[in-house]
């Protein structure tokens, strides 16, 4: 074996000829990986086909006062229903995935809903956890919005309407560290608390009459590998902080500036609660002719809502840039930038009809793909319970003040006590029944 390397090594002078000369080493290498990437990726599809889904919109009470505390709680609970392939069989032969939920804001035209899709096997499991917390608020089935929506974005354009600017969110930072949170948002004087979902409604209500503002976020129960990185990096932060030595050469006190202590405390306290792989997008549709409010609007008021918490020592929300529909001839590779838009535009209102979230690994991104809009770019972060609650959640009597979107006008709830039961002949009767006689 080592003569016939030798004899490689000589007939190929370069790098090059040599890994073409041992091809039989690695080719079959490469053709299992690919093979098995492939089966996974229709397996997967297989197993995702025929999940079932339900569509509830959530109608809150307008004196509600649970805050995003409650969601966080929801969010626990639910995470606990978390499944994953057990064995090689679910795996490979049954293609099972972690099932996702979907948490929908949408606006037509500034009549905001709320919407939460789940696989119709835990709808049980999800009302009862969100009456635990939510017992005034009430979750109605509906038919799923997106089926009154045309179904390709050929489609879209024959109808009169266009997609203005779509995009999909990343974090800035790792995903460990965290976003500001609603606890950042309290105070000691209640008329100092804020509700923060209140910025991103407020958003989805200024749209122009004929505009269709949609958000989605997709949230998969994640396992604890992206706890056991964070817990690394707090290690590594520390490890990093300035050290003081004694003048006898001992360890001193360790210097760390405010900043980084708080940085430390937040992802120790972010790492200890369970997590979310989470695609978050959104996009903003126009019908031709009627009065919009623009690209700019589109762009940046989402990201500028959701970016209330985001902190200079802290995480924030950015841009993944290579889906955003945004295209010009400057941007690399220059060429058909109005086809390559046209493209990714198809390409985000697919994704969004069918509430895509990545798989592991790239081969299905790059089996959607098309020849002008080659997709490597979607991608999932980790939130934590409390940072998805703080983003979605069902807003308080802070918010409802205001005519923003569909509420209950009464809470729903049990009768009063003492409410009597019969009437006063029928009482009379029962007593006389059971009155005893005279001895």
């Amino acid at each position: 074996m080592l003569e016939r390397f030798a004899e490689l090594f000589a007939r190929y002078d370069d790098a090059a000829g040599v890994i073409l000369g041992v091809w039989w080493l690695w080719a079959p290498f490469l053709l299992w990986k690919g093979a098995k990437a492939s089966w996974l990726n229709y397996i997967r599809e297989h197993f995702k086909s025929n999940l079932k889904w339900t569509v509830l919109e959530l109608i809150v009470p307008r004196d509600l006062e649970m805050g995003p505390r409650a969601m966080e709680l929801f969010l626990t609970n639910i995470h606990a229903q978390r499944n994953a392939p057990g064995s090689w069989k679910e795996k490979y032969f049954d293609g099972e995935v972690t099932k996702w939920y979907t948490f929908e804001l949408v606006s037509f035209g500034g009549d905001v809903h709320f919407y939460l899709r789940f696989p119709s096997d835990q709808r049980h499991a999800i009302e009862a956890n969100f009456y635990a917390q939510y017992p005034a608020a009430q979750l109605v089935e509906v038919q799923d919005y997106i089926t009154q929506l045309p179904v390709t974005f050929l489609d879209l354009l024959r109808e009169g309407k266009n997609i203005l600017f779509g995009t999909e969110l990343v974090l800035a930072k790792d995903d460990a560290i965290p976003l500001r949170t609603f606890e950042d948002f309290v105070s000691d004087k209640d008329f100092e608390n804020l509700d923060p979902v209140s910025a991103l409604l407020e958003v989805f209500r200024k749209i122009e009459v004929g505009d269709t503002m949609l958000l989605q976020i997709m949230a998969r129960p994640a396992d604890d590998a992206w706890q056991k990185e964070g817990a690394l990096l707090v290690q590594k932060m520390k490890k990093d902080t300035i050290i003081i030595k004694n003048d006898d050469g001992t360890e001193g006190r360790t210097v760390r500036t405010p900043g980084e202590t708080d940085t430390i405390e937040s992802i120790e306290s972010n790492i200890s609660k369970p997590g979310y792989e989470v695609t978050i997008r959104y996009l903003l549709m126009e019908t031709k002719g009627a009065k919009t409010v623009g690209t700019g609007f589109a762009q940046r008021s989402v990201i500028g809502a959701l970016n209330q918490y985001a902190s200079s020592i802290l995480n924030g929300f950015k841009h993944n840039f290579k889906s955003w529909t945004r295209v010009n001839w400057v941007y690399w590779p220059h060429l058909f930038p109005k086809r390559r838009g046209d493209a990714r535009k198809a390409r985000i209102w697919k994704y969004y009809r069918e509430r895509m979230i990545p798989d592991e690994g790239n081969l299905g991104n790059l089996i959607q793909s098309s020849p002008l809009s080659w997709d490597f770019s979607r991608k999932t972060f980790i939130l934590s319970v409390e940072e998805l609650a703080t983003i979605y959640h069902p807003p308080t009597v802070a918010v409802l003040s205001s005519p923003i979107l569909r509420r209950a006008e009464s809470k729903t709830m049990g009768a009063p006590a003492g409410l009597p039961i019969f009437s006063a002949d029928d009482e009379k009767e029962i007593l006389a029944r059971f009155q005893k006689p005279k001895s």
